[in-house]
């Protein structure tokens, strides 16, 4: 299951998904549980029960880096090709805001692609305030915040 919905993804999304997609070895995921939790990251994976399949990823970060500050922001998430348009990134993200808040992030750093109309909706479905646009690797981000 989980396999399938990594594979999915790298075949969808050639450079917009989470870091942990790029690293996990498919072909033994045992090994790469290790890199789902760090002291400063956590990654979860969302599972719809009903369906019995993977239909997304979430990165919160808790310390970040200077460039993580200036343009990636705490939480990254991602739903699965076949799941999208279906409400689940509204979802996904309200669930990793809830958790990062339960666990001590009082404010949000979040950011996107500006071509990313799916991402910024959820941001600010969710919330977001938008703060500024800022330019990395010729992409302009957007930088939103949640309090």
């Amino acid at each position: 299951m989980l396999s399938d919905l990594v594979s999915e993804i790298r075949q969808f999304d050639n450079k917009i998904y989470p870091k942990i997609i790029r690293e996990i070895n498919i072909d033994d995921i045992t090994s790469t549980i290790s890199l789902l939790q760090t002291e400063n990251e956590e990654t979860l994976f969302v599972l719809d029960d009903q369906k019995e399949k993977f239909i997304g990823v979430i990165n919160i970060r808790y310390k970040l880096t200077d460039i993580m500050t200036e343009y990636v922001g705490n939480i990254g998430h991602c739903v699965t090709p076949s799941e999208r348009r279906k409400g689940y990134g509204n979802e996904i993200l309200q669930l990793a805001i809830a958790h990062a808040k339960r666990n001590g992030l009082n404010r949000i750093l979040l950011t996107c692609d500006k071509t990313n109309i799916a991402s910024k909706k959820s941001i600010l479905y969710n919330g977001g305030v938008w703060e500024r646009d800022v330019i990395f690797k010729n992409n302009i981000i957007e930088r939103y915040w949640i309090s």
